[in-house]
């Protein structure tokens, strides 16, 4: 009595298997967040690849130091300049590249930020981070945001959290939530920033981490393959249910 029953919702399964094999084909995509932590980062080179995204120093290769105080970290600097584990004169910079689909950036970790007074600093060192086009940082062919290590990002504390105090023996470690909201980013430039007139080399930092959603793309043979089995499933599927 129930094989009816069964034959008719086999029909319906097998019915909508065209379907969702287009829709498959159609949107192939699917989010991943990824986490780069400076500690994971060769300590040399110049260029190291992620899911979604490549890493590149300019002025220098990769160099690493261990920030000190109530939360150590692992930060990241290009070697050179005035210190060689840090991002701290003109020319020098990190940059993060996420290809043509772009990336939702979650959390950015700076750290070595340190106040006016501290190690001989004359300002309040900060940070410069430089997007693409449409930013919600600023208009303008290059947008930009500012961290100072007084905790302001875009002339607002909302989402900054100072993991570690930008004092003498701390390591001056910010963490910023969701810095662009939801923008599809392509490339973030970290920067030191020029305070007062004299020069970039005032702001030296490090970077710790930096959290993204990217849309990955499986390969077009793993397409393939997947539409096939779903099309063999419906054949098989109509097959028995003619039986």
């Amino acid at each position: 009595m129930s094989r009816p029953l069964f034959l008719r919702k086999l029909r319906k399964y097998v019915a909508t298997l065209p379907a969702l094999a287009f829709g498959f084909m159609a949107n192939p995509a699917f989010s991943t967040v990824v986490t780069i932590n400076a500690a994971g980062i060769p300590n040399s080179g110049s260029s190291a690849t992620f899911l979604g995204s490549t890493l590149t120093a300019t002025g220098g290769s990769f160099t690493k130091t261990t920030t000190t105080g109530i939360n150590p970290s692992t930060a990241i600097g290009v070697s050179g300049g005035a210190l060689s584990s840090e991002v701290d004169i003109s020319g020098e910079k990190l940059r993060l590249s996420f290809g043509a689909t772009g990336a939702i950036v979650n959390e950015i970790t700076i750290g070595l930020l340190y106040l006016n007074g501290v190690a001989g600093n004359v300002v309040n060192e900060a940070v410069q981070f430089q997007t693409n086009a449409g930013s919600t940082c600023a208009s303008g062919a290059v947008a930009f945001c500012i961290l100072s290590a007084s905790g302001v990002y875009k002339g607002s504390i909302v989402g900054v959290q100072n993991l570690s105090p930008a004092t003498a023996g701390n390591g001056g470690i910010f963490k910023i939530t969701n810095p662009f909201g939801s923008e599809l980013i392509s490339t973030i430039d970290f920067l030191p920033w020029a305070i007062r007139g004299e020069g970039s080399a005032n702001s030296d930092f490090g970077l710790v981490s930096v959290s993204y959603t990217t849309t990955a793309i499986p390969e077009p043979g793993t397409l393939a393959l997947v539409s096939l089995g779903l099309l063999g499933l419906g054949i098989a599927g109509s097959r028995r249910a003619r039986g």
